[in-house]
């Protein structure tokens, strides 16, 4: 009889779901019915310049930003991009099915982080949108580093949990903890008036716009 195969750690597993987003991108872009969503429509709606069909970026930021949305949270015709995404049809591996099925059941929200483990390399964050929800420990290498450095920030991410494993996809909006009230009561005035099917789009603009106003840059805390 063989031995049990040992089942690898969740900085592993981290490291190799990560290593497939990597290729993922380009497969998801290729999408059989993606041809429904325009990229162009996606930026307007963060307000990122379009000059005549030409985007126009203020740096990586944006770009991360955008791809983000447009998987995410744009929606055509009641679906999101990610909906459409036939793992068949893109020739999805394993690990890029489990990062699609996570990537549909995401979680985005303001977050602040509260405990760090750089042995384990995750992060323990708090709800700050949803208080009643579980705290998030993310496994993520660059960010632990971070937070480390930054001290009391408050970030926007999604969180995409694969099995016990959470990992963002890889964009975050970071703010200086000194911002938090301010950032609380515009979001509940901007939300006021927002259908629940279209407040994660509505949540991920603002967080966006606001980054774009007040927000730290975490172009040197990108997922890795």
């Amino acid at each position: 009889m063989e031995p049990p195969q040992k089942q690898p750690s969740n900085l592993d597993r981290y490291k190799q779901l990560r290593s497939s987003t990597k290729n993922m991108s380009s497969k998801l872009h290729r999408a059989k019915d993606g041809n429904h969503f325009d990229m162009i429509k996606a930026a307007k709606k963060l307000t990122i310049p379009v000059d005549d069909r030409t985007l126009v970026f203020d740096g990586e930021s944006d770009m991360c930003a955008l791809e983000d949305f447009y998987f995410h949270d744009f929606w055509v015709g009641g679906r999101r991009y990610v909906d459409f995404c036939d793992p068949l049809q893109l020739g999805l591996d394993q690990n890029e099915n489990e990062l699609l099925i996570a990537m549909r059941g995401n979680r985005s929200s303001l977050f602040a982080p509260s405990a760090y483990d750089d042995g384990e390399k995750t992060v323990t964050l708090k709800d700050i949108l949803q208080p009643d929800l579980p705290d998030v420990i993310l496994t993520d290498i660059s960010m632990t580093k971070s937070v480390a450095a930054m001290g009391e920030i408050l970030l926007f991410f999604r969180v995409l949990k694969c099995g016990q494993l959470q990992m963002s996809s890889g964009c975050f909006f970071g703010f200086e903890a000194k911002h938090r009230e301010m950032l609380l009561e515009l979001y509940k005035r901007r939300m006021v008036s927002v259908l629940a099917k279209d407040r994660a789009e509505r949540t991920f603009i603002f967080f966006y716009q606001q980054s774009k106003k007040i927000g730290m840059n975490m172009e040197t805390a990108s997922a890795n």
